[in-house]
């Protein structure tokens, strides 16, 4: 159940970002470029602690 909550929760995320990213906002281009690439960095790090998450919860409890 866990890796399927951090998966979506990784998608969601992505999605938040991207969207947010192309919102028409009146700012300079040096914070659009600081915007998509903090927007970046966080679907990177989504996407590392969700596949994290599942390689984790595959493996059987350490007692087995």
């Amino acid at each position: 159940m866990i890796p399927v909550i951090a998966l979506m929760i990784a998608i969601y995320g992505t999605g938040r970002l991207l969207n947010d990213g192309f919102k028409r906002h009146p700012q300079s281009a040096g914070a659009t470029i600081l915007t998509w690439t903090v927007s970046a960095l966080a679907i990177v790090a989504l996407w590392f602690l969700a596949i994290a998450i599942n390689s984790q919860g595959s493996s059987p409890p350490a007692g087995y």
